[in-house]
């Protein structure tokens, strides 16, 4: 009985929501459909605002699958209140099919209100706004208007081209995310490149009005033209500047494009960017650019702990993976969040408790598996289960040699491999050896793990 639709969606509700469903419920359905308000009745409690399905076994598929359609139409009407472009859509189709024009027309100089805004959300709205003038263009058919036509026709060239720019250059950044080098291969519509070029062509319009496609210009134009540390500084520099004027989806974009700059700059072996990664976490955290994420790549978090961890900040770590846990989905959350837990306890000296955090989950994705199986052989070193570690480093060497994205990753994963192996084989030797791996592994450029490893040289050395 709890796998059925009407169930899961009756879970996701929250107590307020349960409430306003319960009104809803009560006033919207219609006298004919009384068995629907009978199966909530009893399975509703008012007095402790909980509902429990299994009490409504007596009643049939078909009431259940009615049901299903009021919860159905209820979630959908509390999201059109939220969606003032779509409300006003649906009003303006409906004045116009009516033939109210005098009202449909009140309505155009009400959304001419809206768009002429400064904090106007150019991907969020684009999509309802060409909906909207479909109905504009519509009625000025209908009246042989042909200025009016031509107008709303090339308004909506106008936010096509501003879709397409957006969508090339949000693709292009998601790529590189996702560790995926692409090649424009064939003649496109849009390419990447004449995207930069008409934005920069246009520099002033888009840094003043399209805030969102703007900041994922800044990225994909960062390429040999300023300093690795320039680019970051211009484009966060720019995301606090125009944080109130930016959409929830473009800021997230923005943010992504910076952070994928800064491990850019981590997997090249750039030490200095460590300490910058960790001040604009912090920085994120502190002004709550999370909580306006409607969702978060759970590939992201276990560099974010990583990052934080270095500096020992264990309050903003868990902070982070809080914050993070209702942004993921289900499928990654679980591994994501067992795997920076035990990066957490592994921090506090808790390696047992970090082992069964470890062993919980099966790892979701590369970064997952990568930062699962290093802190898996730290967590082996560090309960002197050193006979655990050299068929670990063998097992994630394979798998580095089968995968091609992300290669600035798998190569600081492979110089980490190549030290804690020596590691291990001096402590398991007592120390001998030690001497030239300290200077060895502090005279390498950056790669995974390195403070931990140079921390278990020096005590080896004492």
């Amino acid at each position: 009985m709890k796998k059925i639709k009407s169930y899961v969606l009756l879970e996701s509700l929250s107590r307020v929501e349960l409430k306003r469903f319960n009104d809803f419920i009560n006033y919207s359905v219609k006298a004919g459909e009384s068995q629907i308000k009978n199966l909530w009745a009893v399975i509703y409690s008012v007095q402790h605002n909980k509902f429990d399905i299994e009490k409504g076994s007596r009643f049939s598929r078909k009431t259940f699958s009615d049901f299903t359609k009021q919860i159905e139409k209820f979630l959908l009407l509390k999201n059109l209140e939220r969606d003032t472009f779509s409300s006003i859509i649906f009003l303006s189709k409906e004045l116009r099919q009516r033939k109210v024009n005098k009202y449909f027309e009140q309505q155009l100089k009400y959304i001419d209100s809206i768009k002429n805004q400064k904090n106007v959300k150019i991907y969020s709205d684009v999509l309802n706004r060409l909906r909207l003038n479909r109905e504009e263009l519509l009625l000025f058919k209908s009246r042989n208007d042909d200025s009016s036509i031509r107008r709303i026709q090339g308004e909506r060239t106008r936010l096509t081209e501003l879709l397409m720019i957006q969508n090339v250059l949000s693709e292009y950044c998601s790529n590189m995310l996702a560790g995926y080098r692409q090649e424009e291969k064939g003649e496109k519509f849009v390419s990447v490149k004449s995207a930069v070029a008409y934005i920069r062509k246009n520099h002033t319009v888009f840094k003043n009005k399209y805030p969102g496609i703007y900041s994922l210009y800044l990225f994909v134009n960062s390429s040999g033209r300023l300093s690795p540390k320039k680019n970051v500084d211009v484009l966060f520099e720019y995301l606090i500047e125009n944080e109130n004027k930016l959409s929830d989806d473009e800021l997230q974009s923005g943010y992504e494009a910076l952070i994928l700059m800064l491990i850019g700059r981590l997997n090249s072996g750039d030490s200095k960017s460590i300490r910058e990664f960790y001040d604009i976490i912090r920085e994120i955290s502190n002004r709550g650019i999370l909580r306006r994420h409607e969702v978060i790549q759970s590939r992201l978090l276990p560099t974010f702990i990583n990052i934080v961890l270095e500096f020992n900040n264990i309050p903003l770590a868990e902070n982070l993976i809080q914050e993070f846990d209702s942004k993921m989905d289900e499928i990654t959350r679980r591994p994501a969040v067992c795997l920076c837990r035990a990066m957490v306890e592994c921090k506090k000296g808790n390696f047992l408790k970090a082992k069964k955090l470890l062993l919980q989950e099966k790892p979701h994705g590369f970064v997952q598996y990568v930062f699962n199986k290093t802190v898996l052989i730290i967590v082996y070193y560090e309960l002197n289960e050193l006979r655990n570690i050299y068929p670990m480093t063998d097992t994630i060497k394979h798998f580095l040699q089968r995968r091609t994205e992300l290669k600035g990753l798998a190569d600081n994963v492979l110089r980490f491999l190549k030290y804690v192996n020596k590691l291990a084989r001096v402590k398991k030797n007592n120390g001998k050896g030690i001497q030239n791996l300290y200077q060895l592994a502090s005279d390498e450029k950056l790669f995974f793990h390195r403070p931990w490893i140079l921390e278990k040289y020096k005590e080896l050395s004492n």
